[in-house]
């Protein structure tokens, strides 16, 4: 006698109901568990510019032989200063 083959009701019917909450739940979101250390304590910090932004401060930084980051340090510090705000965004 032929074995009859399981539909996908049938399957679904089978999960446990735990198992069904597992599925259908968000995940809980948690740090990662290995951080670099230069990461810790940190957040990203970002935005969306045209094309021509990255550009021009890719190549601001290659004529600066300065990274990146400490060229949007500077730019951030000196953002603070105008509003009357300590200069806290750090230039390593």
């Amino acid at each position: 006698m032929a074995k009859k083959k399981s539909s996908l009701a049938d399957s679904l019917g089978a999960l446990a109901q735990s198992d069904v909450a597992a599925v259908t739940e968000p995940a809980q979101t948690s740090a990662p568990k290995s951080v670099k250390p230069s990461r810790q304590g940190t957040v990203m910090i970002g935005a969306h510019m045209p094309k021509e932004v990255s550009k021009a401060l890719n190549i601001l930084a290659a004529e600066e032989e300065r990274s990146n980051k400490q060229l949007l340090a500077e730019a951030l510090n000196l953002l603070f200063e105008r509003y009357g705000k300590p200069s806290i965004a750090p230039m390593d």
